[in-house]
């Protein structure tokens, strides 16, 4: 029962995601973090099973450092994102990780989310979730989303909704 969804406005990107782990209809842990940071101004979300979620974001994290120790040089969201997917293709033939994912990140250009499924598909959007609570939450995004509210406002309504249709916890990055 994972959910993940990110909301992007004029001058912030917001990331959440629930802390619950969850198997069949056994709460197995409460307290998991799905939220990656990869940069001091990029950010991952991932959702899916618990094995491929904690590898598949320490494979991006590790990565995105070594190409930074080799290079010198941090790539920027639109960068990140690619390089992302390119690892997601690259592995979908060989030991696929069943883990969709939402990249948020803040630059020079301003801020950016991506969407990005266990297939490699990869979009830029405003707005995007992943998992069962993505489902609601979609309806009330494309409802409410104004892209000059202010994230107090969205963390109020979003996540005091969230809560109270499906009993579960979220965990916000800004």
């Amino acid at each position: 029962m994972d959910c993940a969804f990110g909301i992007q406005g004029n001058d912030y990107v917001l990331i959440a995601s629930d802390r619950a782990v969850i198997r069949s209809i056994v709460k197995i842990q409460e307290c998991e973090d799905k939220l990656t940071l990869l940069t001091d101004s990029q950010i991952l979300a991932t959702c899916g099973e618990v094995a491929d979620r904690k590898s598949f974001s320490k494979l991006i994290k590790g990565e995105l450092e070594y190409y930074y120790y080799r290079y010198n040089n941090r790539l920027n969201t639109d960068e990140v994102a690619n390089f992302t997917r390119c690892i997601i293709a690259e592995n979908l033939r060989k030991s696929p990780y069943q883990a969709n994912s939402l990249i948020a990140g803040y630059d020079v250009d301003g801020p950016k989310l991506y969407w990005m499924d266990y297939l490699g598909s990869m979009q830029k959007v405003v707005k995007a979730g992943h998992g069962y609570g993505a489902h609601f939450l979609y309806g009330l995004m494309d409802s409410f989303y104004k892209k000059v509210i202010k994230y107090f406002y969205l963390l109020k309504g979003y996540g005091f909704e969230y809560w109270n249709r499906l009993h579960s916890c979220l965990y916000f990055r800004t």
